[in-house]
Order: structure tokens, then C-alpha cells, then sequence
């Protein structure tokens, strides 16, 4: 690998080569050199030339010019982070609503939860939050609520921040007490329509994503989802 010199070394390497040979052309020579030494002197003008001309190639095609050279150069300093959310991943619903701080939207109404959530980040930056199975115990035991239906909307990273917005909810809340199908609270109703936090800190390793909430009541809850 030829060792290349900035513009500046180069430059100067032009000033050294015309004091070296008298001109800006390799090879010349006083007119007062004896043949023999005319000749040598001519070699050697040719040799540094083709040599010089290998190294400012070698140089030139190493600036950044060459295209596989930028392609790899542009990969290397995309955001992993920005990334890392591609793809699909479950965490248990009890987990999630933990995350989301349920029990403080709903004032301690929900006690339990079973079940799964799953996300979807698609890379046109939109994303599927469902429910799956998902049933949640209310109050003293006697109700429960079954959760369906997804969430859609869009999603971007900056940095290590995870932004998303939703763009549609079709998510179904139907609660009995006692036997009794009553109206969901809107605090709950409200909380389950959202899917994911709005905003989150994210990094990923090893087939998971881990998730921290960054405002709000839930804010510093942490949630870690596998990958499906």
C-alpha cells in the first residue's frame, strides 16, 4: 500500500523536483554534463517520473473517488441505532403496560394482565402494534377488559430517541363486571388506543430491544421486547 501525501508534501515535492533537475520535466540536464552523464541523468528522470506517476494515482484513487470506496465509507457512518428497530418483537402485555404506565393512567384499576403485544417497524418508517391474546383484570377481581385490534402509525430515530406517531387506532376494549358488559373508562380506553410510548430511548443487542420511556408519568420505565 503506497503511502499518499497530502496537497500540501505534494506541492512541495513539485518545488523539490525542479530544483533537483533544472526544470519541470524529469530528465533534463546542464547543457555542460558529459554525455555518459546525460544519459544516466535521463534514466533516472524517467524512472522517478513513472514512479511518481504510480504513487499520484495510487493517491488519487484513494481521495474518495472511487465509488465502492464512498459506498462503504457512507454504511460505516449510517447510525446502527437508527436501524436496530427493524423487524418484528413480542414482550408480554404485563411488561409493556408497565412500561406505558397503565396502573397510574387508570388510578390502580388494572391489577393484572395477561397476554402479548407485538410491534412491527417497517423500513418505509411505519409501524403495526397489536394485541394478542390480551385480557386485563380490573378492580377487585370481578371485571376484566379484552384488548384487540392494532395500532398503526410512523416512527424515526434520532440518535438514540425513538419517535412515533399514531396514524390509525382500531383498537377494541370490551370490559365485563360480573357478567355485565359495561363501557370502558376513558382513562383506559384512551391508554390502550396508543400502543407504544410517543417517545423512548432505544438501543438494541443480541435479538433485543430495549425501550425507556422518556417523558411523562412512566418516564425512566424500561421494557425489553425479543425479536419474532
Amino acid at each position: 500500500m503506497p503511502v499518499c501525501l497530502d496537497r500540501r508534501v505534494s506541492g512541495d515535492w513539485q518545488k523539490t523536483r525542479f530544483l533537483m533537475f533544472g526544470s519541470a520535466r524529469f530528465g533534463s540536464q546542464p547543457p555542460d554534463r558529459p554525455a555518459a552523464g546525460r544519459r544516466s541523468g535521463r534514466v533516472s528522470g524517467v524512472l522517478l517520473a513513472a514512479a511518481a506517476g504510480s504513487l499520484v494515482a495510487a493517491c488519487t484513487a484513494g481521495s474518495g473517488s472511487h465509488p465502492a470506496a464512498n459506498a462503504r465509507g457512507a454504511a460505516a457512518s449510517a447510525s446502527p441505532t437508527a436501524q436496530c428497530p427493524l423487524g418484528t418483537w413480542s414482550v408480554p402485555a404485563s411488561a409493556e403496560f408497565a412500561e406505558m404506565g397503565l396502573d397510574t393512567m387508570t388510578r390502580g384499576s388494572v391489577k393484572a394482565t395477561a397476554g402479548t403485544v407485538r410491534v412491527s417497524f417497517a423500513a418505509d418508517r411505519t409501524y403495526t402494534f397489536t394485541y394478542d391474546g390480551v385480557v386485563l383484570v380490573l378492580g377487585d377481581g370481578s371485571g376484566s377488559a379484552t384488548v384487540s385490534g392494532p395500532v398503526t402509525g410512523t416512527w424515526q430515530v434520532t440518535g438514540d430517541k425513538l419517535t412515533t406517531a399514531v396514524t390509525s387506532s382500531k383498537v377494541s376494549v370490551k370490559v365485563s363486571v360480573a357478567g355485565v358488559n359495561v363501557t370502558p373508562s376513558d382513562a383506559l380506553n384512551r391508554a390502550l388506543q396508543g400502543g407504544l410510548p410517543s417517545t423512548a430511548r432505544v438501543s438494541c443487542a443480541s435479538g433485543r430491544l430495549l425501550t425507556t420511556v422518556s417523558a411523562g408519568a412512566a418516564a425512566g420505565r424500561q421494557v425489553t421486547f425479543s425479536a419474532d
